[in-house]
């Protein structure tokens, strides 16, 4: 595919100079309109460009339009706090504008337009390319997290099972933050200890809502560690993606069946070491291995089961309840 630079100029007279016969000499002008496309124009003159650019003049009432800003979305899904962004085509300058302001607003930063969702509600940000004048709109929708600040929330999903998500981790204040690090069977905030010298030495199959289960001991009795079925549920029921949550980033799980949300951040695991990574622990043993638990392990580009995880190491508790 090639690459050409179209720039509209004008014919004109040049009455200070004139050709042999005295008549005034005809030179063409540029009028200041110039853009950049892949498609091959027309051009009364065609010359070489650098790094492989061809330049075409347009002169005259030919009709030159250019081609449509092509955005990589048109539309965008929020919860509050939430930061995205939505690719732009490169090697050009843009402008960014938010119809609302007070919902969401925008910022170019390089290759892309980053987003910010300020409040619940509907915006439309507006692209335009600077050269060409062509715009590209994004449609914006932010809904809330939680209801208020008055952490934990159950966040509904709409699970077949009927199980509620917790909107933030055991030892965290509010959806962004880490949270402690527990190991399984502990109660316990092993912080930035890498070694839970403290294992008890009682083995169960699953420790939901017993005296072993931290999220059902320092919550109220509603709450409790996630089994593997029920991370296995979420998983199948909610598309995933990759974002930011005041600063926070990690994985956002969005529900198939009512559109709800919450996020999980990647805060590592014991000692937040592999901080681009999710750790989250279950409640339930493998069954192949008694020093390994079920749990859900996530970064940039996936998130699934595994039963990798260490008894004597500290992971993040996302609770659950019914």
């Amino acid at each position: 595919m090639g690459r050409y630079v179209v720039r509209e100029a004008e014919e004109y007279y040049d009455m200070n100079e004139c050709d042999a016969r005295g008549y005034p000499v005809k030179k063409i002008r540029y009028t200041g309109v110039e853009y950049e496309t892949t498609v091959d124009p027309e051009g009364d003159y065609v010359e070489s460009g650098p790094d492989g650019w061809e330049i075409h003049t347009v002169i005259g009432q030919k009709e030159v339009q250019a081609p449509p800003l092509n955005l990589y979305k048109n539309s965008l899904n929020l919860i509050v706090g939430e930061e995205n962004y939505v690719t732009i085509p490169d090697n050009h300058s843009y402008s960014v504008e938010s119809s609302d302001e007070a919902v969401a607003t925008a910022e170019e930063k390089g290759f892309y337009v980053w987003i910010k969702a300020v409040g619940k509600g509907t915006a439309t940000i507006t692209v335009t390319d600077i050269k060409s004048g062509q715009k590209a709109t994004i449609t914006v929708t932010v809904i809330p997290l939680c209801p208020d600040g008055n952490h934990p929330h159950m966040i509904d999903l709409g699970l077949p099972s009927g199980t509620k998500w917790a909107c933030c981790n055991v030892g965290a204040t509010k959806p962004e933050e880490y949270g402690g690090n527990y190991a399984w069977e502990e109660m316990k905030d092993w912080g930035n200890d890498t070694h839970c010298d403290e294992l008890l030495k009682e083995t169960h199959r699953d420790i939901a809502n017993t005296k072993h289960d931290v999220a059902h001991v320092k919550w109220d009795g509603n709450w409790q560690i996630p089994s593997i079925k029920q991370i296995r549920e979420l998983l199948e029921n909610c598309e995933s993606e990759w974002a930011r949550l005041n600063g926070a980033r990690g994985r956002k799980f969005t529900s198939k069946i009512n559109g709800n949300s919450i996020f999980l951040c990647a805060g590592g695991n014991f000692g937040d070491y592999f901080p681009g990574c999710g750790y989250y622990l279950s409640s339930t043993l493998s069954s192949s291995n008694k020093d390994c638990i079920w749990g859900l392990s996530f970064d940039p580009s996936y998130a699934d089961c595994i039963a990798g995880f260490s008894r004597q190491q500290g992971y993040k508790i996302r609770p659950v309840s019914r």
